[in-house]
């Protein structure tokens, strides 16, 4: 059942139950029937029959435009399926498809040889182009011209692969992009959208583009399989003799790199899709058009990096879409949407992926697009307006059994958040009243949500370090350890850092353990400050200073490369100190207020004025470096044997308001990965715990500190533990 996937995720539950419930008890959004003609009436039957989600998504579009639209549609499906009909012959295809702009004004022209399932869209064509020609004569205008450019553009490709990148952009224009500019121009016709979303075709065409591209990823597998190839050759030949080689086990890595290549060029897209998402101001168009790119980048991200692309079919979860359209329904929203899908594209980047620099650079650009302020034109209404029915009609759910809804309700352990995610308020009310393992507080309040997002700066997935396996049956590991304890005489163990308002907790986790571990190995003689500014700034390969970085590639750096002293800011402790400034994480705190991001500052290889030894001279390297096993028993050891490690894990908007006990997810969106500290564990009224050290300064928190529940690899703190030894 469908359901079952939306288990781990609470929320898509909770908007699946509240679908259903309204589904069950409505139809279709009500038109005049009575009032239209008979023809009419005819072209929304054959609308329901050919496309039921295109059907709910139309009829919920305001006025005469519904009409428009409709026959719109009505006229590219034909041509469509004149165009996809394999038993027409060439000679015969070829003409229908550059001339079928003229049968609309041809009373009584049809096809009735068609053999496709939609063929009915052909043979009673007559009562399509008569409508068509009821139509005002903008919208005829509109009509005619893509249908005569999209004819003509099907009609070039028929007998042609897809050669070049230029001609996948060619391609997805005729059979996509065209439709994007045909929607849009009928929008301004229309009058609900301004007269400059009719005439910026680039951004039309960028948004149909976006569309067609992701489809084509998504349907790899098939494609080939019905003998159909629309991955662009120039793409695939850098790594296969030939396309179908890809669903080959042997050719797994090719063909994700392959894979990867198209989804970042699909990226480049949606900057595009913001700027012209931004422009409208009718209701009813902006929920027709947000929802599929909405739905089309949460498809990239299921499809990158993922093999199954070329073993089966990747599809988002019902529940996903269910809670994508409902909460895609303003400009805010949809920003917020397209940011959290590529971020999780971020953190499956490979340090290894051919297009690694495009990609980081792509999402960059992105991040920043969906992070900027628009006015909204459109008035915005309450997600409800997407009607329950209109959600039905797009996924054609079919499940009469609200019972299994509601046990699984009952049996889930946490309660559900509503569409739109809670404020921070009303998380630490949640939270509190779950009365569960940990309570919340009021952190972060009042601060920027892209502030906050932006502290989640460790790119997860990266690059992996060689296995340390540790003997652990000869050991005796205590109930409870506390590393500044054990090693009492290095005071930076105890140490909370403040990042300020970039993302380099990567960075931060890295150098506080590598701190604690030279002191560790030298008993307590040596107690340095390691620098965070040396690792940010001039670590190339460790990715995108403040905006993200991999905490593997931190470690490594500082073998390969070593890395210099530097305690907090304005400090003047070691080579380079830290040169932001912290920020207030709490509400009474006496530091100025989070906000915005902070650029990555410049790499000075060169230490503060008055501070000797000299730069080069002030470096400590590390030996050999290396990735942990996700167990506990050889987490526990390491940490009891060799110091703190770093960890990086997921953040949802919960831990944002810890403040005791042992945290464990219980509600809100997803905002990134964070790495943190790892000094030790034990056990909070019968609940096991990892004791974490942060860097959102003292007043966050435990005191800058916080347990996570230990041994169930809670938000993945188990999975990407790193450490080494200094040299």
């Amino acid at each position: 059942m469908d359901i079952l996937k939306s288990l781990g995720h609470p929320e898509e539950l909770l908007n699946l139950f509240k679908f259903k419930m309204g589904g069950c008890r409505a139809v279709m959004p009500k038109l005049d029937y009575e009032s239209m003609s008979e023809s009419l009436r005819t072209c929304y039957v054959y609308l329901n029959q050919t496309s039921r989600s295109f059907a709910a998504v139309i009829q919920a579009l305001d006025g005469e435009l519904r009409h428009a639209v409709c026959i719109f549609y009505l006229v590219l499906r034909a041509l469509d399926t004149v165009e996809d009909d394999m038993t027409i012959p060439l000679e015969k295809k070829v003409p229908m498809l550059n001339n079928f702009h003229t049968y609309l004004y041809q009373d009584e022209w049809c096809f009735i040889e068609s053999q496709e399932k939609d063929r009915r869209v052909l043979e009673d064509f007559p009562t399509i182009s008569l409508e068509f020609r009821n139509l005002a004569h903008e919208y005829r205008e509109v009509i005619s011209d893509i249908c005569h450019r999209m004819g003509v553009g099907m009609a070039e490709f028929l007998e042609k692969k897809v050669g070049s990148m230029k001609e996948w952009d060619k391609y997805c224009h005729y059979v996509a992009g065209l439709v994007g500019i045909g929607l849009s121009q009928l929008f301004s016709a229309s009058q609900l959208e301004d007269p400059e979303v009719g005439q910026d075709s680039d951004l039309a065409n960028s948004m149909g583009l976006f569309l067609q591209k992701t489809n084509i990823i998504r349907d790899y597998l098939e494609d080939t399989q019905d003998g159909r190839a629309f991955w662009p050759k120039e793409a695939w030949n850098q790594f296969a003799d030939h396309l179908e080689d890809f669903a080959q086990p042997k050719k797994l890595e090719a063909a994700l790199s392959c894979l990867n290549f198209l989804v970042t060029d699909a990226l480049r897209h949606v900057p595009d899709v913001i700027t012209y998402l931004s422009r409208l101001r009718n209701q009813s168009v902006f929920n027709f058009c947000a929802i599929p790119q909405v739905m089309a980048i949460a498809t990239l991200s299921a499809c990158y990096n993922n093999p199954m692309v070329f073993q089966g079919v990747v599809k988002i979860r019902k529940g996903q879409a269910v809670t994508l359209m409902m909460e895609a329904t303003n400009m805010r929203a949809v920003q917020a949407i397209i940011f959290q899908y590529s971020q999780e594209i971020l953190h499956k980047v490979s340090l290894t992926d051919p297009s690694r620099d495009k990609t980081l650079h792509v999402l960059a650009v992105i991040r920043e697009k969906s992070q900027s302020s628009y006015v909204s034109r459109a008035h915005h209404l309450s997600p409800m307006y997407l009607s329950a029915a209109m959600l039905l009609a797009a996924l054609s759910w079919q499940m009469n059994c609200l019972t299994t809804v509601c046990l699984l309700m009952v049996r889930l352990h946490v309660t559900w958040t509503t569409a739109h995610p809670l404020s921070p308020l009303e998380i630490v009310d949640f939270v509190n009243k779950a009365n569960t393992t940990w309570r919340a507080g009021h952190n972060f309040y009042g601060v920027d949500a892209s502030y906050i997002k932006s502290l989640c700066g460790t790119i997860m997935n990266g690059k992996k370090l060689p296995l340390i396996f540790h003997e652990t049956d000869n050991i005796q590991l205590p109930d409870s350890f506390d590393a500044r304890k054990q090693w009492p005489n290095c005071p930076t163990i105890g140490q909370i850092r403040d990042q300020g308002n970039c993302g380099s907790c990567w960075a931060f986790g890295a150098v506080e353990a590598i701190s604690d571990r030279i002191c560790i190995v030298s008993d307590g003689k040596v107690t340095v400050q390691i620098s965070a500014e040396d690792l940010l700034t001039c670590c190339d390969e460790c990715g995108m200073g403040c905006y993200g970085g991999y905490p593997s590639a931190a470690w490594d750096y500082w073998a390969q490369k070593g890395l210099v002293t530097g305690g907090l800011y304005n400090s003047k402790v070691g080579c380079r100190p830290y040169t932001i400034a912290p920020c207030e994480h709490h509400v009474n705190g006496t530091r100025p207020p989070c906000q915005g991001e902070t650029d990555t500052p410049k790499c000075v290889e060169q230490c503060i004025d008055g501070y000797s030894p000299s730069y080069p001279k002030d470096k400590y390297f590390g030996g050999h470096t290396y990735n942990v096993p996700s167990s506990e028993d050889q987490i526990k050891t390491e940490v009891y044997k060799n110091g703190p490690v770093e960890a990086a894990f997921t953040v949802y908007a919960d831990f944002l308001q810890y403040k005791s006990g042992v945290y464990q997810h219980l509600t809100g969106d997803m905002l990134g990965g964070h790495a943190v500290k790892v000094l030790g564990w034990g056990e909070d009224n019968g609940t096991p715990y990892w004791l974490v050290a942060n860097s959102w300064n003292e007043d966050w928190g435990d005191k800058g500190y916080f347990k996570i529940k230990r041994g169930n690899d809670e938000c993945g703190i188990e999975s990407e533990i790193v450490a080494g030894m200094p040299r």
